[in-house]
């Protein structure tokens, strides 16, 4: 991916999806996920869903979650969770890259529209707990989305369902699933709150210099982002 391509996105992940297909040699199919989710049961049961001969399949979210305002949120199909028939989609990520940069579509045209397929060979009958946008419903939802960047709960301790997030991650710390130093790490970085230290009950004597570290980081990308 180019320096320029990388600059566009909105989140360090946004494109990769496109270049699923040729990763996997045009072969089988494929599950994405953002990585900003909590999955609550097995994504087995996304990849034994009908793909009613789809190219790909997503859920449709027609209700603004909380957090996101009308004239924001892009209502319709979501691809921030798919299945994906690699062998059916033959586009090239090579390809993507140029067209987009020679102005063909848009941003919103690629992410929210998915015009580099067409719309009949898109399926939106995947359950919508598969997506809940900023919603849990206990014994419903199978996968949670958090979406709103700045209230996401490793970034705001007030996100309304903070409580959950820091349990499922207590639990993967005790698990040996993520360790201390992952936590430290992402604090220094600026992708996690100095405050999540004290929540998780992670010991660390040099509190104060990851606090000023993470200030240090999130003030760089944000000048960054006004300056791309």
């Amino acid at each position: 991916m180019t320096d320029y391509f990388k600059r566009q996105q909105r989140t360090g992940f946004s494109f990769y999806r496109f270049s699923i297909p040729e990763i996997c040699q045009y072969q089988g199919k494929a599950i994405y996920l953002d990585a900003d989710m909590l999955v609550f049961d097995d994504i087995a049961a996304l990849w034994d869903l009908p793909m009613n001969n789809k190219s790909l399949l997503c859920s449709l979210q027609n209700a603004t979650p909380k957090g996101w305002s009308d004239d924001v949120f892009t209502p319709g199909r979501q691809y921030s969770v798919m299945v994906l028939d690699c062998e059916r989609l033959t586009w090239r990520f090579s390809d993507i890259v140029k067209e987009y940069k020679a102005g063909k579509f848009s941003y919103s045209q690629l992410m929210f529209h998915m015009c580099v397929l067409a719309d009949s060979d898109i399926g939106d009958h995947m359950p919508p707990e598969w997506n809940h946008l900023e919603m849990f419903e206990a014994g419903a939802t199978k996968l949670l989305h958090f979406t709103v960047g700045h209230t996401q709960p490793w970034l705001s301790s007030k996100n309304s369902l903070n409580s959950l997030w820091i349990k499922c991650f207590r639990e993967a710390l005790n698990d040996g699933q993520v360790t201390k130093e992952d936590v430290l790490r992402n604090i220094r970085s600026g992708y996690a709150r100095p405050s999540l230290l004290k929540e998780l009950n992670v010991n660390c004597f040099r509190r104060g210099y990851c606090a000023v570290l993470y200030l240090f980081r999130r003030g760089i990308r944000a000048v960054l982002r006004r300056v791309c």
